[in-house]
């Protein structure tokens, strides 16, 4: 990871660094909120296409519109079933404090939901990132120039 500058030699790109650890100490929420837009935006032409054109859309299965639909219904159930095990996490972590005489901590508390929240949201953030890399992608082979 360097780059070339004239009479310097070589030094290293220390913003592509900073801004990857910059977007890996954000919480799922917030990841969510910037990239679902971006999505909607990459993805809407692709399902209005296939809702405006049956005949063609037809043969190749409508991937577009079906994925959109299933990945978020699998993403529900997936984010139940991780909320359920977080809060049984919270509720095992307090009974335990409560029988060995710890007092309930409220930064404990706090914490708990907020690991709650982070449990739920997390496989629709991580569905939207899969999706918003696979729509980049798939627009930059589109987009590439034909030699």
């Amino acid at each position: 990871m360097t780059q070339a500058r004239k009479g310097r030699g070589t030094r290293p790109i220390r913003h592509m660094v900073a801004s990857k650890a910059f977007y890996d100490r954000l919480p799922p929420g917030a990841e969510l909120l910037m990239l679902s837009p971006m999505v909607m935006a990459m993805r809407l032409p692709m399902v209005l296409w296939e809702l405006s054109t049956p005949q063609f859309s037809a043969r190749r299965g409508r991937p577009e519109g079906h994925r959109a639909v299933f990945e978020k219904a699998a993403a529900v159930v997936e984010s139940y079933g991780a909320a359920q095990a977080e809060m049984a996490r919270s509720a095992a972590l307090f009974w335990i404090d409560a029988f060995s005489g710890a007092m309930p901590d409220p930064d404990r508390l706090s914490r708990s939901l907020t690991d709650l929240a982070d449990a739920s949201i997390e496989p629709h953030a991580r569905r939207v990132r899969a999706n918003y890399r696979r729509l980049r992608a798939d627009g930059r082979k589109r987009t590439a120039p034909q030699r």
